[in-house]
């Protein structure tokens, strides 16, 4: 991604600068913007940030989209929260434990 081709990047990393967001005058604003366009002791957007950018505020457009429709989120939402059921801590723990360490429960007395 860069600063100057992608769609709205250069205003969200210039509103940290530029006096649109405060940051009570920190400097951890101008920081982050330093570390996501200039190379320093690491490179600059070392963790690919600026990457994700489109994709992340197509998805934001799609989901403001979505909220637009209450039937269609609440919908979307219900789906989610019945799919995470399978994703329960104490399965996935007891999973590993017995498909990778292969043990067996033992009752607690």
């Amino acid at each position: 991604a860069t600063y100057q081709t992608v769609p709205g990047l250069k205003r969200v990393l210039d509103a940290l600068t530029d006096g649109t967001l405060h940051d009570n005058g920190s400097g951890w604003f101008a920081d982050l913007r330093r570390s996501l366009l200039e190379p320093s002791h690491e490179p600059a957007d070392v963790y690919y940030v600026l990457g994700d950018f489109a994709a992340y505020r197509e998805a934001k457009d799609r989901m403001a989209a979505d909220y637009a429709d209450q039937r269609a989120w609440q919908r979307k939402a219900w789906i989610n929260i019945t799919r995470s059921g399978r994703f329960s801590s104490d399965r996935t723990i007891s999973d590993y434990a017995r498909e990778v360490w292969k043990l067996t429960p033992e009752p607690i007395a």
